[in-house]
């Protein structure tokens, strides 16, 4: 497997312009791919479309805030103890982070 990079190495080392013309094609062709990523800020679709949910939604698509952070903590039998206290501990993160800012 050595003996393979090695041989790379000395073809481009031999021929400098055959590495730079690769290179520069390898360069383009990231930056045009790179180019075409569109981003899209919409946490509405990050959100599971239910009934329960459907409120949220269109509080979220009304809202005019800027910066949006969503969460959604349920409950299920199994754990019934569990969900409240890990529920509160998060809803004292804000508290702890605004000191800090």
């Amino acid at each position: 497997m050595g003996r393979v990079f090695t041989l790379i190495y000395d073809f481009f080392h031999r021929h400098r312009t055959a590495f730079v013309i690769l290179f520069l094609i390898l360069l383009g062709t990231e930056a045009w791919f790179g180019s075409q990523i569109r981003l899209e800020e919409d946490i509405n679709r990050v959100i599971p479309a239910s009934e329960k949910n459907r409120k949220l939604i269109t509080v979220l698509q009304h809202s005019k805030f800027a910066d949006r952070l969503v969460v959604c903590i349920t409950q299920s039998e199994q754990d019934a103890e569990a969900r409240p206290r890990s529920a509160d501990r998060f809803c004292r993160i804000p508290d702890r982070l605004t000191g800090e800012y």
